[in-house]
């Protein structure tokens, strides 16, 4: 039986524990996305930061969670749910060039 989060509930790890459950490569990778880092992509004007990774395929969902510290930081960039994933790389996109650094937690789900 799968857990249940509510909002209220939330914590990183737990949620990063259930799924270990069901990824395809199980291991928690953790990065700390560089504010300077962040290309503005001038066709969508949003701006996009790309995790390398050569275990990933553009098969791959990448589940990506923000730490609970760096979660005040993220709602400022207005980083976005959706990610990209091709192969060697997760891409993440954002409406505001982050202030600050940015730690998240990721998995790569079939």
């Amino acid at each position: 039986m799968s857990k249940k989060f509510s909002i209220n509930e939330f914590n990183a790890s737990e949620v990063m524990d259930s799924l270990e459950q069901v990824a395809k490569k199980p291991s928690q990778k953790s990065v700390t996305l560089d504010k300077d880092s962040w290309i503005l992509d001038t066709t969508s004007d949003l701006y996009k930061y790309e995790i390398l990774d050569d275990s990933i395929t553009e098969e791959d969902i990448a589940n990506v969670i923000i730490d609970n510290e760096s979660y005040d930081y993220s709602g400022i960039a207005n980083i976005l749910s959706l990610n990209d994933t091709e192969n060697g790389k997760v891409i993440l996109y954002a409406k505001n060039q982050p202030e600050n650094d940015i730690d998240i937690y990721y998995y790569v789900l079939s």
